[in-house]
């Protein structure tokens, strides 16, 4: 099915996270409406946030929220583009993995099929 991510929390903590899909091949078009789910630690989640006409994803937004903080981070893609961009690392991976690290208050982001 086109428009979904499994997103993986490989963190101790429940993350957030809101996709947006695109509307479109071009990351200039504009946005579908977000899908979001929350996971808890070492868990993960499908999400569909377009179909086959709009298959791609535009932004993720993930955020942390424990220990007396609210961590916030977005991923948005501006254009199309091959290896090494966020664009590839959103459409060309079925599993986004998230992982937060609390001692430096930062997510890194990762992909696989």
């Amino acid at each position: 099915m086109s428009g979904t991510k499994t997103i993986k929390n490989n963190s101790n903590v429940t993350i957030s996270v809101v996709l947006r899909g695109r509307k479109g091949s071009d990351p200039s078009g504009g946005s579908l409406p977000p899908v979001s789910a929350s996971i808890a630690p070492e868990k993960s989640a499908t999400l569909q946030y377009g179909n086959d006409q709009n298959p791609y994803l535009n932004e993720l937004q993930v955020e942390e929220n424990s220990n007396g903080s609210d961590i916030r981070q977005t991923y948005t893609t501006t254009s199309r583009g091959g290896p090494g961009t966020l664009d590839n690392l959103f459409n060309a991976n079925s599993t986004l993995t998230i992982t937060y690290n609390a001692s430096n208050y930062s997510f890194a982001l990762s992909g696989q099929n």
